[in-house]
């Protein structure tokens, strides 16, 4: 499908995206860790009689610059930066979609504006209840510290899976997904700097629930049957409190499932 890319300048900071021209309503797409716009582009197609999507680039991802990585996304700074992507593409309402690290990004998004948002896609989303992986973000200062000597020496922090792994503290297939986005020093450069943008993007599921059965906002859910990153159990501290949801487990792990929900729609 083809699609025109752009770019919003903003404080320093540079959103990258793709605009997959579509129908008459509006998708924002954010996809996961490691990914960029185009991993969106086979259920932009599937939908592209209804919605026109714009697929955001994650920081530190494809084109989407983070100008300090010491500092974190506030949730102000990204409702601010919105605000602008609204204002020049004339967005009034909207619905979301986001895979993995990018649930955090929809969660935000919905969060500073929940009166203009229409229908979510979570696909296996991280933010509801964040995996071991990614809550090492979240850790206090010193830990991070630990962390970001890693970049440089990765030993330690492999002995450390090893460990984990002999105590079976976490299930294996999340230490192989570690020990593989930790596996070059440019990609543990850009695991830490995506963990200290992306931590202070925390949300009160309660409280979001509240706002989405306030605004009648649609939820539907995937995640996959065999993926130990994101899992149903996971999901509960949020759906819990929607009154109404659609939740679908596809046979898939946590890598392709983008590609898997759009084949999952298609056929409908």
């Amino acid at each position: 499908m083809r699609y025109l890319t752009k770019e919003l300048k903003y404080k320093g900071a540079v959103l990258h995206y793709a605009i997959y021209q579509g129908g008459p309503k509006t998708l924002l797409a954010f996809h996961g860790f490691d990914q960029s716009f185009s991993h969106f582009s086979q259920l932009a197609n599937v939908l592209s009689k209804e919605y026109t999507v714009y697929s955001i680039d994650l920081f530190y991802h494809g084109g989407s610059i983070w100008p300090d990585s010491s500092k974190p996304v506030t949730k102000d700074f990204w409702k601010a930066l919105m605000t602008e992507f609204f204002e020049i593409h004339r967005i009034d309402e909207f619905s979301l979609a986001g895979f993995s690290l990018g649930g955090k990004f929809v969660l935000a998004t919905f969060n500073a504006f929940p009166e203009r948002t229409r229908s979510i896609l979570f696909i296996a989303p991280d933010g509801i209840r964040t995996s071991f992986w990614y809550s090492l973000a979240t850790w206090p200062g010193w830990a991070r510290k630990y962390f970001q000597r890693m970049i440089a020496k990765p030993e330690p922090f492999f002995k450390l899976l090893d460990t984990l792994k002999k105590h079976q503290v976490v299930d294996e297939s999340v230490l192989r997904f570690a020990h593989y986005q930790m596996g070059s020093k440019h990609q543990r450069e850009k695991v830490y700097n995506t963990w200290v943008m992306s931590r202070e993007l925390k949300f009160n599921m309660a409280k979001t629930a509240d706002l989405i059965n306030r605004h009648n906002v649609r939820i539907s859910m995937y995640l996959g049957r065999f993926d130990k990153l994101m899992t149903e159990k996971g999901m509960t501290s949020l759906l819990k409190h929607v009154k109404e949801y659609d939740l679908q487990v596809l046979e898939t792990g946590h890598a392709m499932l983008i590609d898997k929900v759009a084949r999952h729609i298609k056929t409908f």
